[in-house]
Formats: structure tokens, C-alpha cells, sequence
């Protein structure tokens, strides 16, 4: 079985979109993955490095870890790809992306191209991260965007990406990221023992697995499944009926049984109380042992 963010064997079929005699920084500057404002705010550390942010990026920047983007991971994209040497940002400009290599787990390039239309020559990740506040674009098919501002008012109101806010806090809060999918019933089921992991991201990793469902099965027996099948109104059940606002209004007495455990002091055959080691001394008066004894009790419910 392919690993799930595998590259595919085919290429896409649109030209380079840089010219051959372009330099590193002048492809990466025209790319339109590289955020300048986005890579000054991630690391204050560089805030006087002015407009030679992209230099440090293409010469040190990836070596540290340093993201060129939201969506762009160095790190994870030479671990998913060790066949790259040099700057990964660079790899998928010119080649990664044609060859369905993804810049980060949550965002599939070769699907992304062939559901949106895209001008000519213009990357995938470029035409997404210039237009992901605009318009509600889906990054892969298993995030719905349009479902997600729906779901959740307080994000389309701040105006913060959906993607963005799912996978820094989103999934912390327990938030769906596509209709049909219960992140409480995933973590219970799959992610017990790793509690702060991402719950689309192991299902993106393992949705293969036959064993692995977005939410709980029609088939899966549980408590909680037990309980709704068995409580369901039967053919017998009688549906009640509002009365009309002309009725007269009289009450209704209905008995029902229930009972209550009352702890009683432990007597002796004299009647003494004693206490758990038996002594009847004044220090342990209040140390008796208790016992159980059931009362049932009859009340009645009035309803008009």
C-alpha cells in the first residue's frame, strides 16, 4: 500500500512556469509561495533583515525549520521526500508540485488543479494562498470550508482562514472539519493514549485502514448505540396531542415507587453502638459502623 502523501508517478501535464535562466531567489520570489510578511511575523528574531528575508530563507531559513508559508513545512517535506537536496521550497516550485508532491499534510496539489480552475502558469499552492480569505477553497476534499464557517459563526466572523484555524486550534476544541466526521467519538475510539494529537491528520494518514471510521458505524454496537436502538418509539407508542387552548385543565395523579438508602448505625444485641474494632468507648462513639437499609417510598407526580 502507498504511503498516504506519497507523490503520484504522474506528472501533471502544464509547463514550467518559470524561465530557464531564472536565478533560486528570482523563482522563489515570483513563485508566490514565499510570504515575506508571513515569514517576518512567524520569527521575530529576522525583523531587520528588511527585504532580505528571501535570501535568508533560500540560504538558512529551511535549514532551521523557518516556513516559508502557512502551508509549507520544510522539515516534513524532506521527510516525506528524501530524494530532495537543497532548498524544498525551491524543489516544489520547480518540480514538486507537477510531480503531486504535497508542501504540507493538509494540501493536495494535483487534486487542488483539477477542481479549480487555475490561470496559466500559476502554481496551486500560489492560487490558493492568495485567494483562501476571499473565496471558502478546499486545500484537500477531506476539509470543507463551507461547512466548517457554517458550523462555526465565531470563525467566519473573525475572518481567519478555516483550514488555518482548524489545525492550530480547531481540533483542540473538538470542531468537525468536514459534515460526517466526530472528532469525540475518533479521539475516544483511536487517539486515547495521544490526547494532543490532530484528529484529521491520523485520518488522513490511516483512512485506508479498514478498521478506521469518521464516526461511529451503523454496525458498531456501544453503550450509547444500545440505547437509542432501544429507546426508539415502537409501533405501539403513543404520540401525544397537545390540547386545544379551550380545554379544562385537570390534574392528573400518578403513582410511582422509588427507593432511597439510609445508612443506620451498627446496634449491638443490648443496643449499644460500637465501633469498627468492637470497643464501646467514648472515643469511638462517633467511629461506629454503618449499615444499609432500603426504604421504598411511594409519591405521586402531578401533571395538569
Amino acid at each position: 500500500m502507498p504511503h498516504p502523501f506519497s507523490h503520484s508517478s504522474l506528472e501533471d501535464s502544464r509547463i514550467s512556469p518559470f524561465p530557464a535562466d531564472a536565478s533560486p531567489l528570482q523563482i522563489l520570489g515570483h513563485s508566490g509561495i514565499f510570504d515575506a510578511f508571513y515569514y517576518l511575523k512567524s520569527n521575530p528574531d529576522l525583523h531587520t533583515l528588511g527585504t532580505a528575508v528571501l535570501r535568508h530563507y533560500h540560504q538558512h531559513g529551511w535549514r532551521e525549520g523557518r516556513k516559508p508559508n502557512p502551508f509549507f513545512d520544510p522539515h516534513w517535506y524532506l521527510n516525506q521526500n528524501r530524494d530532495v537536496i537543497g532548498d524544498p521550497l525551491l524543489h516544489y516550485a520547480l518540480h514538486g508540485e507537477r510531480e503531486g508532491r504535497r508542501p504540507i499534510a493538509w494540501f493536495d496539489p494535483l487534486w487542488y488543479a483539477r477542481t479549480y480552475h487555475l490561470p496559466e502558469r500559476m502554481l496551486a499552492l500560489a492560487h490558493y494562498l492568495k485567494n483562501r480569505h476571499n473565496t471558502p477553497l478546499r486545500p484537500i476534499p477531506e476539509f470543507d470550508p463551507d461547512f466548517y464557517l457554517r458550523a462555526y459563526p465565531d470563525v467566519a466572523k473573525a475572518g481567519i482562514d478555516a483550514l488555518e484555524h482548524y489545525m492550530v486550534q480547531g481540533f483542540r476544541e473538538a470542531r468537525k472539519p468536514f459534515d460526517g466526521f466526530d472528532p469525540l467519538y475518533y479521539r475516544r475510539k483511536y487517539l486515547r493514549h495521544s490526547p494532543d494529537s490532530n484528529p484529521l491528520l491520523h485520518y488522513l494518514e490511516n483512512r485506508d485502514r479498514p478498521d478506521i471510521h469518521p464516526c461511529s458505524p451503523e454496525t458498531e454496537v456501544s453503550v450509547f448505540s444500545e440505547i437509542k436502538r432501544r429507546s426508539k418509539p415502537g409501533p405501539l407508542f403513543e404520540k401525544t396531542c397537545p390540547l386545544p387552548r379551550s380545554a379544562i385543565r385537570r390534574p392528573v395523579f400518578w403513582p410511582i415507587t422509588c427507593h432511597s438508602f439510609i445508612p443506620f448505625p451498627k446496634m449491638t444485641p443490648g443496643g449499644a453502638k460500637v465501633s469498627r474494632n468492637g470497643r464501646t468507648s467514648p472515643e469511638a462513639f462517633h467511629a461506629f459502623q454503618t449499615t444499609t437499609s432500603l426504604v421504598f417510598h411511594r409519591t405521586w407526580v402531578i401533571t395538569p
